[in-house]
């Protein structure tokens, strides 16, 4: 798998990185509850999840987990003087 993110503006800066990838069914506390609440904070991470729960019951999820092997990176901000 290989991911990329850059910056669409002058200077321009990227990341990028390589790997092989393993699939897996999801734990829902471990993994989707821990995830909501990280990057969605207690209160908006349990609405999130109460919101998507019908989603969740008729599709089953799959993790995509990346082990890096390769990373890539610039950042041309350095090099502006």
């Amino acid at each position: 798998m290989s991911l990329c993110v850059q910056t669409e503006t002058a200077p321009y800066q990227f990341v990028s990185v390589e790997g092989p990838v393993t699939l897996r069914t999801p734990d829902f506390e471990r993994d989707i509850r821990a995830m909501a609440i990280r990057y969605l904070g207690p209160e908006m991470g349990e609405m999130y999840l109460a919101m998507t729960a019908d989603d969740r019951a008729r599709e089953p999820s799959v993790l995509v987990e990346m082990r890096p092997v390769r990373w890539r990176s610039v950042d041309y901000r350095k090099m502006v003087g």
